[in-house]
């Protein structure tokens, strides 16, 4: 819990008389992976009797220094928004979700990159659009409704959508855009930041000053906020003063209206929190059934005499039994019995210098039915195997009563598989109480292709001759064989000329030769011949022969043909 303790006395203007945070100084909490920059000396020049423009001015000077590298890049918010307990996660702004860092679009799904203070009243030259203390990672649907409009409370507007069409936290009017409780401190603090840096005009922003200072202390920078202003510190170069100094703010614009003085008053002379189980308490659900332990802690020290009350969004009386509250000890313990909203409210009393004075904190409390498995379902399973296949688990996903989903791929169980035969398998997929199955087919693997041999061969071709297919067989693995003759290709055929043509037959990635023979025709008749090339007869061997001498083959070969064929006859 981030705790501070912060003095004022409003003297004239308002004026620091007693300066109590310890700057930088909280727990490292939430899995924080960024450790803090020392700046004691950052706001050196700034002293205690500055106020209003003065102060404004110092730390104008401050914070726009030469140094400064405002980016648009992706990467910027995917640091400074991340999520704390889950680093592929960035925690949108309006809205506190966690969505995944690579959902960031262009188009109507996903986050993309808001200002905070709306780009139309930004000057494009300042490096005001690109600044990453006023632009946060946002869900594209909610910085569409949330437009240009000025921030300001609204109790019964419209309920925004987020880019799923889930309600969110956030409502909207046609003038004014109200976010997340948390979120409404971070924006007057960006607010602020915008009017010392750019020296842009609060009120362009906010429907008053005396909402923004209610927002900024109602909902004090926390752990993530600071953790926020110190990556973009290591990135920009720059720090947001009042998530730093919140102080600040009432010592600026602190006696814009008698409300900002009693409100500056109140808050900064003393400070309280709801706290439950050790951290800040702003939005809490609880189940119904279930109950939760709150206390109340003043200036860093837990307070016993505290006055805990159940109130509606407008402070009326809670008057509703469907949460209800006890107290002991100074402690509240909410109980949630049916679903229903309320606020818990904390009222502390004390007295300063002779004026009783009375601050207070209020904790939205949010009470929802327990969330029930619903249904599981396969999603793109693997349904087609071979023997000796592994299994391979598909996603599988868990449906909730809230509507929500989990993928429980690694949770879930599997049986039925078997690819050690082939067959029709179903398989069985369960988590907790809840199965489904689908059906997986189980294949021998498909046979190999050994070779390729060709019959019916015609050899022998007279110029022009158009070629003659051979029979292709195709021969497999498991000893099977087909006619491939119209699959397979051919290569090598010419009958322009006379001559011994090599023929390449192809199928798939096997391949096999035969040759024929080309002549003028003047031979005599074709006598066909086996594949073997066995059982020619005289007259094959006198066109062969005639083939060849036609051919200007040497003597001596055909000397050795005619020895064969007398030796034949």
């Amino acid at each position: 819990m981030n705790k501070r303790i912060i003095t004022f006395a409003m003297l004239g203007v308002l004026s620091l008389t007693t300066f109590g945070v310890a700057f930088h100084s909280f727990k490292q909490e939430n899995n924080q992976k960024y450790a803090l920059v020392s700046a004691e000396d950052y706001y050196a020049s700034i002293t205690d009797s500055m106020s209003g423009a003065t102060l404004l001015n110092n730390l104008h000077s401050i914070i726009n220094n030469s140094g400064v590298k405002q980016s648009y890049d992706w990467s910027r918010y995917e640091a400074a928004d991340e999520d704390p307990n889950n680093e592929n996660n960035v925690i949108l702004i309006y809205t506190r979700a966690s969505d995944a860092k690579t959902n960031h679009v262009h188009g109507s799904l996903g986050w993309n990159r808001e200002h905070t203070f709306p780009q139309s009243k930004m000057d494009g030259g300042n490096g005001s659009k690109s600044d990453n203390h006023i632009i946060f990672a946002s869900d594209n649907k909610v910085n569409g409704a949330r437009s240009s409009l000025k921030m300001g409370v609204v109790d019964d507007g419209t309920v925004v959508k987020d880019y799923n069409g889930k309600n969110t936290t956030c409502q909207k009017t046609s003038s004014l855009f109200d976010p997340h409780n948390v979120s409404r401190g971070i924006v007057a603090r960006c607010t602020m930041y915008a009017a010392a840096m750019y020296n842009y005009d609060p009120t362009d922003n906010f429907e008053s000053i005396e909402t923004m200072l209610t927002w900024h202390f109602e909902y004090p920078a926390d752990n993530n906020d600071m953790r926020r202003n110190e990556v973009v510190y290591e990135n920009q170069k720059n720090r947001n003063p009042f998530v730093d100094h919140p102080e600040y703010a009432c010592r600026i614009w602190g006696n814009t209206s008698s409300t900002t003085q009693n409100l500056c008053s109140s808050y900064l002379t003393k400070q309280i929190e709801i706290v439950s189980d050790g951290q800040k308490a702003s939005d809490v659900t609880i189940t119904n059934g279930s109950s939760k332990v709150f206390e109340a802690y003043v200036d860093d020290e837990a307070v016993s005499d505290v006055t805990w009350t159940l109130v509606t969004s407008s402070d009326a009386p809670y008057n509703n039994d469907k949460i209800t509250l006890s107290t002991s000890e100074g402690k509240a313990t909410v109980n949630a019995v049916s679903a229903d909203t309320a606020y818990l409210k904390a009222s502390y009393s004390y007295d300063d210098n002779g004026t009783t004075k009375t601050i207070t904190a209020k904790t939205k409390i949010t009470s929802v039915a327990p969330v029930t498995l619903e249904s599981i379902t396969v999603d793109n399973p693997k349904t087609e195997y071979l023997i000796g296949e592994d299994f391979v688990k598909p996603t599988v996903t868990a449906h909730f009563s809230d509507n929500t989903t989990q993928n429980v791929k690694e949770l879930a169980s599997f049986s039925g598989f078997d690819s050690v035969s082939a067959g029709t398998k179903t398989i069985t997929v369960t988590y907790l109480d809840k199965s489904t199955t689908y059906n997986v087919t189980v294949s021998l693997p498909a046979p190999v292709l050994n070779n390729i041999t060709v019959g019916n061969l015609k050899t022998n071709y007279t110029i022009g001759d158009e070629f003659v297919k051979p029979v292709v067989t195709a021969n497999y693995s498991d000893g099977s064989s087909k006619d491939v003759t119209s699959e397979a290709s051919f290569s090598g055929f010419d009958s322009t000329t006379e001559g011994i043509k090599t023929i390449v037959v192809t199928y798939q990635d096997k391949m096999t030769t035969y040759e024929i023979i080309v002549s003028n025709g003047s031979y005599g008749p074709e006598t066909p011949t086996n594949s073997n090339g066995c059982g020619g007869n005289v007259a094959t061997a006198s066109i062969v022969l005639s083939s060849l001498a036609a051919l200007g083959i040497i003597a001596i070969v055909t000397s050795k043909i005619i020895r064969k064929k007398k030796k034949m006859g």
